[in-house]
């Protein structure tokens, strides 16, 4: 829909943005990248808003491209490590 273009972005979540936004919507990303990346792009994506939606599967480790399989916990907890540094 060209009524929302402008408002919606798709890039790699390793780029630095171009502002912040009110909003960024991770689903189903950071399981496929390997643990050390994955706390980059977290790292990444919190520098550019206070507000994610986040989804992570937790229990698929038997999908071929899912490296970094964890429980809700784990991503928590690497996301509170932003809000303090």
């Amino acid at each position: 829909d060209d009524s929302i273009k402008e408002y919606c972005k798709v890039g790699s979540i390793f780029d630095n943005f171009d502002k912040k936004y009110d909003l960024i919507i991770c689903i189903e990303v950071v399981e496929h990248l390997f643990e050390e990346n994955s706390k980059l792009a977290i790292d990444n994506l919190c520098k550019y808003t206070d507000d994610i939606i986040f989804s992570s599967t937790p229990i698929d480790i038997e999908e071929k491209t899912h490296h970094n399989v964890k429980n809700p916990s784990y991503w928590a907890n690497l996301f509170a490590k932003n809000e303090w540094e």
